[in-house]
Order: C-alpha cells, then sequence, then structure tokens
C-alpha cells in the first residue's frame, strides 16, 4: 500500500509542477483579430467599379494578411487572405511501466503552423461589383 501512496503523491506533485511551469498562452491556438468586420466593411464595395476597387481597397491596412496581387477576370475580382493559427499538439502520455517520477521531454515543436485561405470574390458585371462571395475554411470567423 506504501508504494501506491508514492506513487500517486508523486504524481500529484508532478501534475502541479507542470500546471505551474506552463504559461496559458502556450496551449492556446493563436490567430491575429482583424480590427472591423469583413463582410460589413467589404459591403460598401458594391455597385463601385473595378479600378476604383482596386485602388481603395487595402485590406493590409485593416489588419488582413493577402497573398499577391488581386485578380481579376472579366466576371470577377478575386483576393486570397491569409488566416495563420498555430495548433497545439499533444503532451506526450507516460508509459504505465516507467518510473515514478519521470519527466516527459518534448522532442518537437509544441504546436502545428497552419495557413488557412479565404477568397474574397466581386461578382462583376460590366466591370461593376455586383455582390461578394466568399469561399474557404477561414472565411468563417469573418
Amino acid at each position: 500500500m506504501k508504494p501506491f501512496i508514492v506513487s500517486f503523491f508523486s504524481s500529484i506533485c508532478f501534475l502541479l509542477l507542470q500546471a505551474c511551469s506552463s504559461s496559458p498562452m502556450q496551449h492556446q491556438t493563436v490567430v491575429s483579430p482583424a480590427k472591423i468586420a469583413l463582410p460589413d466593411y467589404l459591403e460598401h464595395y458594391i455597385g463601385q467599379d473595378v479600378s476604383s476597387i482596386r485602388r481603395e481597397l487595402d485590406l493590409r491596412q485593416l489588419g488582413y494578411e493577402t497573398l499577391g496581387a488581386p485578380i481579376q477576370t472579366p466576371n470577377q475580382l478575386s483576393y486570397t487572405i491569409v488566416r495563420r493559427i498555430q495548433i497545439p499538439t499533444p503532451m506526450p502520455t507516460m508509459r504505465s511501466d516507467s518510473s515514478v517520477g519521470a519527466i516527459p521531454i518534448p522532442t518537437h515543436t509544441p504546436f502545428y503552423d497552419v495557413q488557412l485561405e479565404c477568397q474574397v470574390h466581386f461578382l462583376l458585371k460590366d466591370n461593376i461589383a455586383q455582390s461578394i462571395q466568399y469561399r474557404g475554411k477561414a472565411c468563417k470567423g469573418y
């Protein structure tokens, strides 16, 4: 019974030390928040011509990261917005045959870097924006 109690208290001490030594930000998903709701902001570009949209719309100034210049076809003007996030990786579990007090040693980065994209398409008719479509997993938060 005594070895069980020692093992139990050692495990509790290890968990408490681990909880105290790790910062809360270390295990959270990091997302750069946008300052302005994108659909609300882009709505006022409907009805404007392509050249004024290209000239006036600066998504980087609004806090969004973009991939390259906008792409224009006869029917649409497209911007690609990038949302970079970090997904925490799970901590390794201790095997049951490991000795009491063994501390797992991280051997890799504690998170995955992921880049999600949101494509914003201004649908055009005679070079005038008629509507906006959003495509991609990163668009859900906008």
